[in-house]
């Protein structure tokens, strides 16, 4: 998973269905997110940006692979 590295960006959307790497939810907060059985992150909605500007977003992304160890092998200070 990856993300942009600028604030404010705005998503790029492809074609719905079609999974690629170029595909990218925009930036964005208060969205709902959740992970199924299948260890893939959902994403739906939230306040941000879409391809074109920003507003009320009423998209849903799934992640698939993702993964979130928090702490695992490091240590935390």
């Amino acid at each position: 998973m990856s993300g942009a590295q600028v604030v404010n960006q705005t998503g790029n959307y492809g074609l719905q269905g079609v999974a690629a790497a170029s595909n990218v939810p925009g930036a964005r907060w208060n969205p709902a997110a959740w992970s199924d059985g299948s260890g893939n992150l959902w994403v739906f909605g939230g306040f941000g940006y879409d391809a074109t500007g920003n507003g009320t977003l009423a998209d849903l992304w799934e992640i698939q692979g993702w993964s979130m160890d928090l702490g695992k092998g490091s240590q935390l200070r």
